[in-house]
């Protein structure tokens, strides 16, 4: 499970990850292959990650003025 996976992070690092992992890429904006997942939601994160062996969590708001 990678979380943040539209990123700019998330779409450097997915791709360079073994090709036999069952990656799940999740983040708040969703593109082709990407599970919608918004992070501040415990239950989506519930839900969503119930089944995850492993969570790379690479989502952020980039934005140092964020609080």
């Amino acid at each position: 499970m990678i979380t943040g996976a539209a990123g700019r992070i998330g779409k450097a690092v997915a791709p360079l990850l073994p090709p036999q992992w069952q990656l799940h890429l999740t983040d708040v904006a969703t593109d082709e292959g990407i599970t919608a997942l918004d992070i501040t939601d415990p239950e989506a994160c519930k839900r969503v990650l119930q089944d995850a062996d492993a969570v790379v969590h690479l989502a952020a708001v980039p934005d140092p003025a964020a609080s």
